[in-house]
């Protein structure tokens, strides 16, 4: 894995979902809430 910043947030160290919900096929939770925060950012 490449060096991350000190302050980056990784599967490992996530504090998990707030709201249960079902596992995405082909990815992990992790990446899915990555994506959807970007893809919902402002430009």
């Amino acid at each position: 894995m490449a060096e991350l910043a000190p302050y980056a947030v990784t599967e490992a160290n996530s504090r998990g979902r707030k709201i249960a919900e079902d596992a995405p096929r082909g990815r992990s939770e992790f990446q899915r809430d990555r994506d959807l925060e970007f893809a919902s950012a402002p430009a």
